[in-house]
């Protein structure tokens, strides 16, 4: 059966064929779109919160990159004394959620199990060429160092940027969007990794082994905000 592909296979390779060409600006739209306020922000406002976060993660990663010089991610993690903790956190059809790593109390905690799936999915759908010379592991720990550099300079645009919306009762108010430190964070990564991709296709890759599914979902609204902006 030389040259058959599975299904599985197929669709997983497929996504990331249609992921990666994907600009950052709308993989900022599927991001924001998680945010409790999305839909209260007018077109305009929203145009700002990603491009702002955008900006604000790559120069922060560009300041990075000057000041530690031909470093990764990991080796400026520890430089900045930042302890980087490995955990076992078993995935499954049942998990609630799929863990990839977190910055918290002054460490940065990333998942081992996550970055296996990742490997696994990638070798069976035939992926490793588009992963080659990529550590997995780097790109989670420079996603979780961004937390690290809004938590000591609260003077960064997803710290300070306020968007004025309208409450129930009428009446304005200004508010930070959560979820544009996630923006930001991604194109950190993206920037400090050196990588030609965005950074989430790492959840679309390590989440179709266990919740096929969700890996689905993400993809189809990813292409909805993409078809949608063309």
């Amino acid at each position: 059966m030389s040259g058959f592909l599975m299904p599985e296979r197929n669709e997983l390779f497929g996504f990331v064929e249609q992921t990666a060409a994907v600009d950052d600006f709308i993989w900022g739209l599927l991001t924001l779109s998680d945010d409790a306020l999305y839909h209260r922000f007018s077109q305009s406002q929203i145009e700002e919160i990603i491009k702002e976060s955008l900006t604000c993660g790559e120069n922060e990663a560009i300041r990075l990159l000057e000041s530690f010089p031909q470093q990764g991610p990991e080796e400026i993690a520890l430089e900045l004394g930042l302890p980087i903790r490995m955990v076992d956190f078993k995935i499954s059809e049942k998990s609630k959620i799929i863990f990839f790593g977190q910055y918290v109390k002054s460490a940065i905690v990333i998942s081992e199990d996550t970055i296996k799936e990742i490997e696994n999915q990638s070798k069976i759908a035939g992926l490793t060429g588009f992963l080659e010379n990529i550590s997995i592991k780097s790109v989670l720990i420079a996603h979780e160092l961004f937390h690290y550099c809004e938590e000591k300079n609260n003077k960064l645009t997803t710290c300070t940027m306020k968007i004025r919306i309208k409450t129930f009762n009428l009446f304005f108010q200004n508010v930070t969007p959560l979820c544009a430190s996630e923006i930001a964070a991604f194109s950190f990564a993206k920037k400090l990794s050196n990588l030609n991709f965005h950074p989430r296709i790492l959840e679309v890759i390590g989440v179709y082994g266990v919740k096929p599914d969700l890996s689905r979902s993400i993809v189809k609204r990813l292409m909805a905000f993409a078809n949608k902006e063309a």
